[in-house]
């Protein structure tokens, strides 16, 4: 999902999170322990586009991968070495498109429940939370000895595709014709925009209003701001 690798890097710098990198700046034990679990999901996501960024003492890794395959490959690693590592508070969020699902929920459920069994064979516990009847997201804890961490996964209506590129269609910046995909790229190749990057810094910058009154994106940001403060 690169698309979306730029549109959710922009919605975190508009709720004010900054570029950054991760520093030991505290000593205390359980600051480390995060460190330490950031230190082996970047290893794990060598090669990967990924960005990091920061608001006070919150921390996000935005990560893209290759293909829904790889990605649950990488948050099952991730989910799985944050928790061996001991960092409690820290959270693990998989998003991906249902385009292919006619049932998202069922393929939420899916995706945990096949991780489930993997984790439960290498002694880590899976207690699973009940998704709300409208939700997006599916939430578990995952845990191992006295260490626990929240692990979910996302999935967005259709395509992220689709949903985003009604938006600038909408203002004139994408067509709206054809396919979601065709229109975007249409539009970043247009004067003045720079990539996806600025297509989404434009809609950001010029339109914050219209991402709050679009039903889909303003539940896709909902939830993630949800998942990620807690």
């Amino acid at each position: 999902m690169s698309n979306g690798y730029a549109f959710f890097g922009r919605a975190f710098s508009s709720k004010s999170f900054r570029p950054g990198k991760f520093a030991r700046v505290d000593q205390k034990p359980e600051f480390e322990s995060c460190e330490d679990a950031v230190s082996q999901a970047r290893r794990l996501f060598r090669g990967n586009p990924r960005q990091l960024f920061a608001r006070g003492d919150d921390r996000v890794m935005l990560v893209q991968s290759n293909g829904k395959q790889e990605a649950k490959m990488h948050f099952e690693s991730v989910s799985k070495s944050m928790t061996a590592h001991g960092a409690a508070g820290l959270r693990s969020l998989l998003v991906i498109d249902s385009d292919k699902a006619p049932d998202p929920e069922r393929l939420r459920d899916r995706v945990l429940d096949e991780m489930a069994g993997r984790w439960g064979r290498s002694g880590i516990a899976v207690k699973r939370d009940p998704a709300g009847p409208k939700g997006m997201t599916s939430e578990c804890t995952v845990s191992r000895r006295r260490q626990s961490l929240r692990a979910a996964v996302m999935t967005i209506p259709t395509n992220f595709e689709e949903v985003f590129a009604r938006l600038p269609a909408r203002h004139g910046i994408a067509s709206g014709d054809g396919p979601p995909k065709a229109a975007i790229a249409s539009a970043i190749e247009g004067p003045g925009v720079d990539g996806m990057d600025g297509l989404c810094g434009h809609v950001f910058g010029k339109l914050p209003g219209e991402i709050g009154r679009d039903p889909a994106l303003s539940r896709v940001l909902g939830e993630l701001c949800e998942f990620v403060h807690g």
